[in-house]
C-alpha cells in the first residue's frame, strides 16, 4: 500500500487508539471495495456460464435468493 500502514493479522480495533482507527479506515474501505468488485466479476462470469444462483449461493454460504438479490 503506497504510504499506508498494513494491518497486522491479529488486528483488534478495541485495543487501538482512535487516531490509529481513523488512519486505517480509508485503506480498509478501499480494500473492501476492491474485493466487492472482484466478487461481482466472478459471479458475473459464473452466471455467463449458466451456473445457477443456487450453486453460487451455496458457495457463498447464503440462499439462492440472497445471492440473486446481492448480485442479480
Amino acid at each position: 500500500m503506497s504510504g499506508e500502514a498494513a494491518l497486522p493479522r491479529d488486528f483488534e480495533p478495541t485495543n487501538l487508539p482512535t487516531e490509529r482507527l481513523l488512519e486505517v479506515l480509508g485503506p480498509l474501505n478501499a480494500t473492501a471495495e476492491a474485493h466487492r468488485r472482484h466478487l461481482g466479476a466472478v459471479v458475473d462470469a459464473l452466471r455467463a456460464r449458466d451456473i445457477s444462483w443456487a450453486a453460487i449461493g451455496e458457495k457463498l454460504g447464503v440462499s439462492r435468493q440472497t445471492a440473486w438479490e446481492r448480485f442479480g
